[in-house]
């Protein structure tokens, strides 16, 4: 069996550029594994992960979680999305996985401008 050579970076927050894509060349890695946390909110790093021409695996930390959260409706009692019906700007700050709180909106203000 052949070894196979795994370069794992974590907790990025923001922290990664065409510089680390210099360190991959010189390492050469046969694969990359993300552990969570890749962004503090923007699309910067997904769209630089995404050039890389090798093999990408991630395991998700709380900063993806969040912002999954922050979009996805929880279910009611019945099974059906909270709220299920009303426009979303008439949605309970409840009716979300990651409460639509003023402290939760500004964590997620860059996120928000892009998506």
């Amino acid at each position: 069996m052949a070894d196979l050579n795994i370069a794992i970076a974590g907790d990025l927050h923001d922290q990664w550029d065409r510089s680390d894509h210099d360190v991959l060349d010189l390492i050469r890695p046969d694969a990359l594994l993300l552990v969570g946390d890749f962004s503090d909110g923007k699309c910067r790093i997904p769209e630089l992960l995404a050039t890389l021409e090798l093999p990408l695996a991630c395991v998700l930390g709380n900063h993806e979680y969040n912002a999954i959260g922050w979009m996805t409706r929880r279910l009611g009692p019945d099974g059906k999305p909270v709220g299920e019906g009303k426009r979303v700007d008439e949605l309970p700050p409840e009716a979300w996985l990651k409460k639509h709180t003023v402290r939760n909106r500004g964590n997620h203000a860059e996120f928000l401008k892009q998506v």
